[in-house]
């Protein structure tokens, strides 16, 4: 079992958040998770090891992990078969998933010129755990993706890892030119640094000891109006919920202890 860090939020009582975005658009919501989700399924069935090459070179590094037996050499053609597939999915899954959360929560609020926003102290800080396991996520997905491949390790490494911050960073601008919002240079960071907990193992270690999780359960009161108000400020479907409600969201770092004490 794994030690963990527990965060979590109390902002029920913070009246702004989401206020003015509480539309029910629960068809974009539902397909914009499902395409995650049907990701994170790819990646875990499909992933495989592209490291063996460079396993058997450098058998120093890899002292502590797993032996990798039964790898699949692959052809330079299947390789760069395999990266038009990623890269195309990677296309048309990003912009769809863009194009939906414009429609979603940009499209019908003020634009203006670009700008930016301090919002280090607002929310109790638990947006900016939320945007570094965002792009942790995005960049442990993007990662094995590129892994599937058969690329080379650091090119792999690189691409994908540093992937969830590039999309985060596209949504962040989109934030810049909301007149309601704008950039937050402590969203910016915290993007970079949670693909940079993936990126900085991957380097070091080829595999996640610290990882960064995390959960939802819908949030009920016994108290009829905070669940009137928990419904205006954060939505009353559950994939609103999902995204949105900071009060029944959990985030953990997980350490696997074996492999920094194999003993």
């Amino acid at each position: 079992f794994p030690y963990t860090t527990l965060f979590r939020s109390r902002i029920l009582g913070y009246p702004f958040f989401f206020e003015k975005r509480k539309d029910n658009h629960s068809c974009t919501f539902k397909a914009l998770l499902s395409f995650f989700f049907l990701l994170v399924t790819c990646f875990q069935l499909m992933a495989q090891d592209s490291t063996k090459v460079f396993y058997d070179d450098h058998p120093e590094i890899f002292k502590n992990a797993t032996p990798q037996k039964h790898i699949p050499q692959l052809t330079s053609k299947q390789i760069n078969n395999r990266i038009k597939i990623i890269a195309t999915t990677n296309i048309i899954g990003y912009s769809a998933a863009m194009a939906g959360l414009y429609a979603a929560w940009y499209k019908d609020y003020p634009q203006s010129n670009f700008h930016t926003f301090n919002d280090i102290g607002e929310w109790k800080g638990i947006d900016k755990i939320g945007h570094a396991y965002s792009a942790y996520a995005e960049s442990k997905a993007s990662m094995e993706l590129w892994r599937w491949t058969g690329i080379e390790r650091k090119k792999r490494i690189w691409l994908g890892g540093m992937s969830g911050a590039f999309y985060q960073t596209v949504i962040e601008t989109l934030d810049g030119f909301s007149s309601e919002w704008g950039w937050s240079w402590g969203d910016i960071g915290a993007n970079f640094i949670g693909s940079g907990l993936l990126v900085g193992q991957e380097l070091a270690w080829d595999e996640q000891r610290i990882q960064f999780k995390w959960s939802f359960h819908r949030k009920r009161y016994n108290d009829p109006e905070l669940n009137k108000r928990s419904d205006k400020i954060f939505g009353s479907s559950s994939p609103e919920r999902f995204l949105k409600d900071y009060n029944g969201q959990t985030y953990w770092l997980s350490v696997n202890l074996h492999s920094f004490i194999p003993q």
